[in-house]
């Protein structure tokens, strides 16, 4: 059934109301309609373009309240008369009016009385189709929007109501399906909002009651009665729309509440006088009760507990834990169970006394607070057991009733905290039945006010909201939300404090806490300042999305000084690495270094402009390079800038030994110098040797062999000789003057 049928069945049930006596006979519901449709008369007819009303021939209407199409013939005799045609076959090509074939015309609005309809131009909308969910009403029909005025309507047949409330359309449910309407026509697969404004609804179904007032006026009754009736009626369910009393019954969750009033009457048989001397064990029954003041809960039972989980239906110790409906588990961290109104015998005076809680055990159990092998057609008190000597207590469970003082157990005060009930439908709940209501006049006090399937509760304690919220019209409720969002763009914006903000901190999705595991969309870490730090979210889709951040607000997560993304991707300015330190310009160990040359430190820094730098080693990002033993040993340095290559040790030149046995055709050159070398006789494999201040001493070629030397004489002593034929070595001295050599071994 649509909404609009519905609305149609409702008017006439008003209308049954207000004419029972003189309309019993002639009840007007929608079924009768379809009989009263075959002819009209004097009925303004305009299509949806607003052009002038259809002249004399056939035409083809949509009916909106019998959703069904119909063909009418219409003529100007004495009378303007439409007239209903029946065709002889479901898919007629000829009528029985002269063979004529009736040419299909616009969806026409009919109206009575030559009243002309108001209704948007549809050459300004953009029309989809689409079903909205409104809890169990499922409004399907054509949905268009208005880009002249900005508006939504909705369209049902010839039905046009306008939607002043926004409609939450996510892009996920749309789908391009034709460009060639007014640049796009969409088909919504699915949408969520509330109608929010009754009275566009009401004035909509004008349409409706004209042509009931026609079919009424066609069987005989008053038009005018019927209308001035009617238009009461319309005025009065406006009334009620405005001061929000249409009432709709929400569908619980039945097996929710069958448990909850289980557990109430289980929770009233557990009930017995905890002081031995609460009034009266008569329960006093009146139908009605008016007092001052009405309070409930006993003196012994204002306390409050804090720092105390109890876990039902699950063993919690287990690894991973399991379910289980007769174990139940109690965590305590700082527990504490404080006493408002503790009586003080010495003193004769109500005081404040506090007792730390720990969570007991059962006798055979080594866990503390669990509590298994409970009996599953038991219902269990949970009792904190407070010594009256010190300030320790624990939580229990037992079976039986206890007093506050009790005579079996002097050392402890036992304080009734709750009732673990036997298990329905598998489940075990608890009721905590500490702390007191107090009624006086119109002021409530008390810790929680919930509904009967739990799902919806006012934590006053905690100042917690729990379940859906819906705020109706009107001048009371959502309107006096001081941060209320005004429009779609204070919901949408990250700015300012409309209702804390909804786009920067809330989020789509539902936190559920199962045991070890939290499901929830996003997390956010605020200093005490309440400042944001870091957060994880699971906000968005694409392999660009930051799912874990740290440095910034979640605004600007996605520059965050830390951040990883979805595909994996992970950026860091700083960060330690299996020893190794992470800068924004370096990978360094130790101390950071980069000065070019080596690090004066014992440690390693690789620069990000290509340097490395560690204490014998380094590479300078112009490509220089050196190595060394030590700080003060030898070492190798390359200059790419001057393109030389040279080897130092402590108090001048080392050696350098070339092997060229691989067969290269290059000629290698050694080149021993202190000082500058003037290359001009180098020409071939050999052996330079030069002084600043002389120039060259000597060179040697082994393409040319001859010793050349500047210095007079020369003596070479201690060079190595071979005796080809034998292979024995020795060492001989060199003393080359004035043109002549001299071999000798003697100094």
């Amino acid at each position: 059934m649509s909404m609009f049928t519905e609305l149609v069945n409702e008017f006439t049930a008003l209308i049954e109301a207000v004419f029972e006596k003189k309309v019993q006979e002639r009840k007007i519901n929608a079924p009768e309609m379809a009989s009263s449709l075959d002819e009209f008369e004097n009925i303004y007819m305009q299509d949806y373009d607003g052009d002038e009303p259809i002249e004399q021939g056939f035409f083809r209407t949509f009916l909106h309240w019998l959703e069904q199409y119909y063909d009418y013939h219409r003529n100007y005799d004495s009378v303007d008369t439409i007239t209903k045609i029946k065709w002889l076959s479901a898919n007629p090509v000829t009528n029985p009016n002269n063979g004529e074939i009736p040419a299909v015309v616009k969806n026409l609005v009919l109206t009575g009385a030559g009243v002309k309809p108001t209704v948007p131009n549809p050459d300004t909308m953009l029309p989809f189709e689409m079903s909205w969910d409104l809890g169990s009403n499922i409004l399907e029909g054509q949905f268009a929007y208005n880009s002249t005025d900005n508006k939504w309507y909705y369209r049902k047949g010839n039905q046009i109501l306008e939607l002043k409330a926004g409609l939450n359309l996510s892009t996920s449910d749309i789908s391009n399906l034709d460009t060639t309407l007014n640049n796009y026509n969409v088909r919504i697969t699915s949408a969520e909002g509330n109608i929010t404004n009754l009275q566009n609804s009401v004035n909509g179904i004008n349409t409706t009651l004209s042509n009931v007032q026609t079919t009424v006026n066609n069987q005989g009754n008053s038009i005018n009665s019927l209308q001035t009736n009617v238009n009461n009626i319309q005025t009065n369910y406006l009334q009620k729309a405005e001061a929000q009393n249409l009432y709709s019954l929400k569908d619980h969750n039945h097996d929710l509440v069958y448990a909850t009033i289980s557990n109430l009457n289980q929770l009233q048989d557990k009930i017995f006088d905890e002081t031995g001397n609460y009034f009266d064990p008569i329960n006093i029954k009146p139908l009605t009760i008016e007092t001052k003041m009405l309070r409930t809960g006993s003196k012994s039972e204002m306390f409050q507990v804090s720092g105390a989980l109890f876990i039902t239906n699950m063993d919690y110790w287990a690894t991973p834990p399991v379910k289980n409906e007769n174990i139940l588990s109690i965590i305590c961290s700082n527990a504490k169970l404080t006493h408002l109104q503790f009586y003080n015998s010495q003193t004769g005076q109500d005081e404040v006394k506090s007792w730390n809680l720990t969570a007991g055990k059962p006798q055979g159990e080594t866990q503390d607070g669990r509590w298994a092998n409970l009996d599953s057609g038991t219902a269990y008190y949970i009792y904190a057991l407070c010594s009256k000597s010190d300030n320790t207590g624990q939580i229990i469970l037992d079976a039986l009733p206890r007093q506050v003082e009790n005579d079996s157990n002097t050392a402890y005060y036992f304080f009734l905290i709750g009732v673990l009930h036997t298990p329905v439908n598998g489940v075990r709940a608890i009721s905590l039945t500490y702390g007191q209501t107090a009624i006086n006049g119109k002021f409530i006090k008390t810790g929680k006010i919930e509904s009967l399937d739990g799902q919806t509760y006012f934590d006053l304690d905690n100042g917690i909201i729990g379940g859906r919220i819906t705020f109706l019209p009107g001048s009371g409720g959502y309107s006096n939300l001081s941060d209320k969002p005004n429009s779609l763009t204070d919901i949408n914006s990250t700015e300012g404090n409309k209702l804390a903000g909804i786009a920067d901190g809330a989020d789509n999705t539902k936190t559920t806490i199962d045991g070890g595991l939290v499901t929830t969309g996003k997390i956010i870490l605020q200093d005490g300042a309440s400042v944001q730090k870091a957060g994880i979210t699971a906000e968005g889709s694409g392999d660009s999305q930051v799912r874990i951040w740290a440095g910034a607000t979640y605004n600007n997560r996605s520059t965050a000084p830390f951040r990883v993304l979805q595909d994996g991707s992970m950026y860091a300015t700083k960060g330690t690495i299996a020893g190794w330190n992470l800068a924004a310009d370096a990978l360094y160990t130790g101390t950071k270094s980069l000065a070019s040359g080596y690090n004066p430190n014992t440690a390693i820094t690789i620069g990000a402009d290509g340097s490395i730098h560690t204490r014998n080693f380094y590479i300078n990002s112009d490509g220089t390079l050196g190595f060394r033993t030590s700080v003060l040993g030898k070492r190798i340095e390359i200059d790419s800038i001057n393109n030389k290559f040279t080897l130092y040790a402590n108090d001048g030149v080392s050696y350098i030994e070339i092997d060229d046995t691989v067969g290269s055709y290059n000629y290698p050159i050694i080149h021993i110098a202190y000082g500058t070398h003037n290359n001009s006789y180098l020409t071939g494999l050999g052996i330079s040797v030069e002084d600043t201040n002389i120039g060259t001493l000597f060179y040697w070629f082994a393409t040319k062999p001859f010793l050349y030397t500047m210095a007079t004489p020369l003596v070479i002593k201690g060079l190595p000789l071979r005796n080809r034929d034998s292979g024995d070595w020795a060492n001989v001295n060199v003393r080359v003057s004035t043109g002549e050599v001299y071999l000798t071994t003697d100094d």
